[in-house]
């Protein structure tokens, strides 16, 4: 065991292991044989907070049969969230319609960039427009031919 272990104290159906203050505490989920950290669960509300490995063991068990209040109580977590989980697999899978985790990457990813270069093209507006007017131009009595 880690030394920054002090104790460990048995509580219903799990293992709950008290850390130093400055750690996070961690949370064994005996039933599923899940590591679940408070770090993840703080962080939820975040996308893709909740690495996939997690993801993947959760609908494995839901999947097995396992009812999903039974899983989301165990792991401290709102149904909702799996029930998510579940219909967004089975859009990957093909089984329902929708856009797919891939594609919704690389919507996400090209909505940035689009947003990167709108940013981008503003910034050059603006020097563009600083410049005209800092700098007269070179003749301007003459016409361009």
């Amino acid at each position: 065991m880690p030394k920054a272990i002090r104790r460990a104290r048995r509580w219903r159906a799990s293992w709950v292991l008290s850390w130093v203050p400055d750690m996070p505490r961690l949370r064994w989920g005996r039933l599923t044989g899940i590591l679940v950290s408070s770090i993840m669960r703080r962080d939820a509300g975040r996308p893709g907070a909740i690495p996939p490995e997690f993801r993947r063991k959760v609908l494995d068990l839901v999947k097995a049969g396992r009812p999903v209040r039974q899983v989301a109580a165990e792991l401290q977590m709102p149904s909702q969230t799996i029930y998510v989980w579940l219909r967004q697999d089975r859009i990957d899978t093909g089984l329902e319609p929708g856009l797919t985790s891939t594609d919704q990457a690389e919507l996400i990813a090209a909505r940035r960039r689009i947003a990167q270069l709108e940013t981008e093209l503003e910034a050059t507006r603006r020097a563009i427009d600083l410049v005209k007017q800092a700098v007269p131009p070179k003749d301007a009595s003459k016409r361009s031919r």
